[in-house]
């Protein structure tokens, strides 16, 4: 029956002998561990006692030492000396010491001295909901070897890495930042209702989470938890860890759900926003490892890792001897630049396809075929391809990608396999399943990172225009800035760039042009300063500090002038300003010295400023919180998108008050008659249309009904410069002032 449930799999994820031929030089053959030519030392002990068997000795265990020594070749029979012992090659120590309580394995130099080795410092910390005491890992070790993206998300090399500024309970979910943990944003303890909310909408969604991550099923710890399974923290987390347990996303989204609670200022927001976002495009480009998969798929895939790596290093030293950039070149190291490795992903797509009848060739040997890519190889291509368009902000062919990657795993392993091997059959598909459900985990991640990232543009949006941050003086651009203040340079690119992995159309090329005017004069005063410090020649100390700084600010704003320029390739044409976005955009000018009048704005037209609903009064019901009702389906119908959302927000609020949770979808509100069929402007499959602008827009059902941050209804492409409900009745956009 295993060998059965193997041919299945194998069968299914067609990985056949053409899974290693790349990365072997094209005759398929992988060492195997232990052996020799094509054998290993299990398949020699095997052989041994199947031998013995066959003689009728197998119960005389003195005949089966007789006959495994005499396939030792020689080698030293029985307890050995100490002195004769194995040594470790990486730590020099004796081989069998491994197996004692709290050793470390560490690497000595010639001399025998342990060399420094990157490690994760932990800290023992009490959770303030549930009491729980865990080891939270503390931020270092990072850096940006792995690459560094146009918006500052650094990918890091190393498994002593720990890029999260954020704890949470594996018990309660509860989390906050390190540095104020069991604290309010505020600083003060958390209060009541905020333990309340962890209970109520963040522990349900850990509990799933960390079940997952365990491998314990959700059932049997809900039927009788009599070996206290559901406390995490006693099990998952252990003194001798090596990384932390918990994906830093799932961190930092139940982190911002807790602070949206607490109303934390925009600042703060838009920086867990931004965070966030960085956490699921690690995790987009993470390592490609699927939990509890059988050993031998597990083994067919690595092969297809192998491979496509090896070929992706392939491709991109091409691509770069194409562009007469062999200095950039170096076959021991992965290419980091996402331009480059999109390029070389899809150069290789583009090949499997093309060779894509070679791929059912490839299943069997017999026909002769022993090159072409696999099903296994092309899963694997389209995730790494799916991880290097996200890096570069393509979010839509991103998500293209992992479609088309979940497409080469089938939904089942169909068979006609007798009674007696349905079971087989059954494993079969589950594990075919487990690939299916990782892709699927890579989705939600690619989903959440988006709207995190509309969520940070808009949040320092707000935190500009309403002065919530300062900064650095414009005339004194080689004082050392104070803590909190920013650079208005680096500022507008960042809203820039946001703005085009958010598709601004509009906002993109403004603040892109307010970079490169802004540098403009930075360099000018730049130059100014420098002369006025040549002049202090009294002060040797300070002149060398100025020059320093000097040469370091020259450096940065050289490289943000080609980042702009590169970045400005790749937004899309076309687009209108929003009002309110121009206001931030002139407050920006203005924070740098720059006359917003005598500022010359890109070819984009600016659109005026639209008036927002009036918030409700304080204390208001769900009903009087209520904007004005729309006209009725015999009134005429839905015209404005005003109206639109004003029928949904009352409907929405009657449901929240009758069924006491936020409507799964909107088709629910059809089906409950909270609105009717003929003005609910969906379509057959239950997407919203815009009736004024002809437009999709989007249904947040995780919103906290009153919440004037939450979202509700909200145009796809662009959230910031466009209309939305937010969960208190209001209609506006993210940026005009509550």
């Amino acid at each position: 029956m295993f060998r059965f449930f193997m041919c299945i799999c194998l069968a299914a994820m067609c990985a056949g002998t053409a899974l290693a031929q790349s990365a072997t030089g094209g005759n398929g053959a992988f060492p195997t561990p232990g052996g020799g030519e094509g054998g290993n030392i299990f398949e020699d002990l095997n052989k041994s006692y199947d031998q013995i068997k066959r003689k009728g000795n197998g119960k005389n265990i003195n005949d089966v030492r007789k006959m495994l020594d005499d396939n030792l070749n020689g080698q030293p029979k029985g307890p050995v000396a100490k002195s004769a012992a194995a040594i470790c090659p990486i730590c020099k120590e004796m081989l069998y010491r491994h197996s004692e309580d709290g050793f470390r394995c560490i690497p000595k130099d010639v001399d025998g001295n342990a060399m420094s080795m990157a490690e994760i410092a932990w800290k023992k910390t009490q959770c303030p909901v549930c009491q729980a005491q865990f080891l939270g890992a503390m931020p270092g070790n990072t850096n940006s070897k792995n690459g560094l993206d146009r918006d500052f998300c650094a990918h890091s090399i190393g498994k002593a890495c720990v890029q999260s500024n954020v704890w949470t309970c594996p018990d309660c979910g509860y989390a906050a930042q390190i540095g104020s943990f069991g604290l309010s944003w505020d600083g003060k303890p958390i209060s009541e209702e905020t333990k309340a909310f962890v209970r109520k909408d963040v522990s349900p969604v850990m509990f799933v989470r960390m079940c997952k991550l365990s491998g314990i099923k959700e059932d049997f710890i809900k039927k009788g938890d009599a070996h206290n399974l559901r406390h995490f923290s006693e099990f998952i987390y252990r003194d001798d860890m090596q990384q932390d347990p918990i994906t830093d996303w799932i961190k930092y989204d139940n982190a911002i759900k807790i602070y949206k609670q607490q109303k934390a200022p925009s600042t703060l927001m838009a920086q867990l926003y931004y965070e966030a976002a960085c956490a699921c495009r690690r995790e987009m480009n993470g390592e490609i490892a699927v939990p509890v998969l059988h050993s031998t798929l597990e083994e067919r895939l690595s092969y297809s890792i192998r491979r496509i790596q090896h070929d992706l290093t392939a491709a991109t030293i091409e691509i770069r001897r194409q562009r007469n950039e062999t200095k950039m070149i170096d076959p021991n190291k992965s290419d980091t630049d996402s331009q480059i490795l999109c390029e070389a992903a899809e150069m290789i797509i583009k090949m499997g396809e093309f060779t894509e009848e070679r791929i059912t060739a490839a299943r069997n040997p017999r026909a002769g075929v022993t090159q072409g890519y696999t099903t296994g190889d092309m899963f694997v291509l389209c995730l790494r391809y799916a991880g290097f368009l996200d890096r570069m902000g393509r979010f839509e062919d991103a998500n293209k990608a992992l479609n088309k990657a979940k497409g080469f795993i089938p939904p089942d392993a169909n068979s006609e396999a007798m009674d007696a091997e349905r079971e087989a059959v059954e494993f079969a598909t589950k594990q075919l399943r487990l690939l299916r459900d990782f892709v699927d985990g890579r989705k939600k991640c690619l989903e959440l990172e988006n709207e995190c990232l509309n969520r940070a543009m808009w949040e320092n949006l707000v935190a500009i225009h309403h002065k919530q941050v300062r900064f650095v003086n414009p005339n004194s651009v080689l004082a050392v800035p104070e803590k909190g203040q920013l650079d208005s340079a680096w500022t507008a690119y960042m809203i820039g760039e946001l703005a085009r992995r958010c598709n601004e159309p509009g906002a993109t090329p403004a603040f892109f042009a307010a970079t490169d005017a802004i540098l403009d004069r930075q360099f000018a005063e730049l130059d100014k300063e420098e002369k006025a410090i040549a002049l202090k020649k009294d002060a040797p100390e300070v002149q060398s500090a100025a020059i320093d700084r000097s040469k370091k600010l020259g450096e940065r704003w050289s490289m943000l002038r080609v980042w702009v320029a590169e970045q400005r390739k790749l937004a899309l044409a076309g687009g209108k300003l929003d009002a309110t976005v121009k206001e931030v955009l002139d407050e920006v000018l203005q924070s740098a010295g720059i006359d917003p009048a005598k500022f010359t704005l890109p070819n984009i037209a600016v659109e005026t400023a639209v008036p927002s609903a009036p918030a409700p009064k304080a204390g208001a019901t769900a009903a009087n919180a209520t904007p004005a009702a729309p006209a009725t389906a015999n009134a005429g119908g839905i015209k404005t998108r005003d109206a639109l959302y004003a029928m949904y927000y009352d409907a929405i609020s009657r449901y929240i008050k009758d069924k006491k949770s936020n409507p799964p979808s909107l088709n629910a509100l059809v089906q409950a008659n909270y609105i009717s069929a003929e003005n609910s402007c969906l379509t057959e499959k239950g997407s919203l249309i815009c009736p004024e602008t002809n437009e999709p827009l989007q249904y947040s059902k995780g919103f906290t009904f009153g919440d004037a941050q939450g979202f509700v209804l909200y145009r796809t492409n662009n959230p910031i410069t466009s209309k939305i409900l937010f969960a208190n009745g209001e209609v506006r956009t993210p940026v005009q002032k509550k």
